[in-house]
This record gives structure tokens, sequence and C-alpha cells, in this order.
């Protein structure tokens, strides 16, 4: 059984929120899609899922229920 302050496996985290299943998430964080703190993410890397921001690059947008904990960035032209 796992602690609560222990280190989890960043597939794991992905597949348990909900976002993709475990085996998608190999293959996107494989694909360099997957980032913790600005970093290109490896299989099998540890996170802190309270502690480290965890970024997926994906065409599908995400659901309503599963962004609750995220933050969205919006960018303008300079122009404007």
């Amino acid at each position: 059984m796992q602690k609560k302050n222990e280190p989890v496996r960043l597939q794991k985290v992905l597949s348990e929120s909900g976002i993709m299943s475990r085996r998608k998430a190999e293959e996107m964080i494989e694909l360099g899609k997957v980032t913790v703190n600005g970093r290109k993410a490896k299989i099998g890397q540890k996170v802190d899922p309270r502690r480290d921001i965890i970024a997926v690059v994906a065409k599908k947008s995400i659901p309503a229920s599963i962004r609750r904990n995220t933050i969205s960035l919006c960018t303008s032209p300079a122009a404007m």
C-alpha cells in the first residue's frame, strides 16, 4: 500500500485522473507530449501530483470535470 507523501509513477497519475489510460500515457510520454515542471517526462518517472506541474499536449480538449485543478493561460498578440 502506498503512503500519502510518496511519489507516484507519472502514467499512473494520468490514468487515475481520467485523462487517458496508462498505456496511452506511456505512448504520449514516449512521443514527448508530456512534461513535468517544464521538462520532458520519462516513462516510470515519479511525480508528486500535489507539487509537480504536469502538462499534456493533446488534440482533444480535457473534460471540465477533470479541469477543475488546472489553470489555462491565454495570450494575445502584442499589437492588441
